[in-house]
């Protein structure tokens, strides 16, 4: 729990992981760290210099802890991205939540899902696409012509996708499933969850994927 002077209870955010956690415990000595990736729960304990470096804390300061009796079991939380350029500045200002529970589908159902997207990324893009992945294929960062579009992090029950807000049409915009406030610090700061292949999901997919490369085409103007 959060003590007055101190960090524990907060949410922080993990730059080289893409991860949501919380800080479950400080000492001035060391700093103990929780995250769940929606399959399973992982504790990090970490120098003060280690965590300065590594870790965003995102949530306000805490407000005075309740009594240890009325303090309610934490909800998992989601699976989260790797941070993006940061050359604009995100507008979205729904405030982050660490107690949302994200829903999960079928095992083995992160892979299709991302196979697919994958898919329907190299059918509308007509101009410099990239791919960065992460050693254990959790993490794929999709790149077009040069700029950051999409951020998937891939779990086994399914996939979170991060797009830029500025990029989306205002009926996109109110399908996404979280919108990191401006101290999110990344212009790809709206989240949608996919947890089936069906065509509704679909169809959301290829719009949002639409919407992300439109934003970050390179028009040519015609010469006179």
């Amino acid at each position: 729990m959060a003590t007055k002077n101190g960090i524990a209870g907060r949410e922080v955010y993990d730059k080289k992981r893409g991860l949501m956690g919380r800080v479950v415990k400080e000492d001035g000595l060391q700093i103990t760290l929780e995250f769940d990736d929606g399959d399973e729960k992982t504790v990090k304990v970490v120098t003060p210099a280690t965590f300065k470096r590594w870790y965003r804390l995102l949530d306000e300061e805490p407000q005075e802890a309740p009594a240890a009796e009325d303090v309610p079991e934490p909800e998992t939380s989601e699976c989260e991205n790797t941070p993006s350029e940061d050359e604009d500045k995100p507008a979205p200002k729904k405030k982050a939540n660490t107690s949302m529970k994200f829903p999960a589908g079928a095992p083995g159902v992160g892979t299709q899902l991302v196979e697919y997207f994958r898919f329907e990324v190299g059918e509308y893009a007509n101009q410099d696409l990239e791919y960065k992945v992460s050693k254990d294929g959790r993490i794929v960062i999709v790149k077009y012509n040069g700029r950051n579009v999409f951020e998937i992090t891939v779990c086994k029950r399914r996939i979170n996708v991060l797009c830029h807000k500025k990029s989306l049409t205002a009926d996109n915009l109110s399908r996404a499933t979280k919108v990191y406030p401006d101290k999110f610090g990344w212009p790809l700061s709206v989240q949608y969850t996919f947890t089936e292949l069906t065509d509704t999901t679909k169809a959301l997919i290829r719009c949002i994927i639409t919407d992300g490369l439109y934003y970050r085409q390179i028009v040519e103007k015609a010469e006179d």
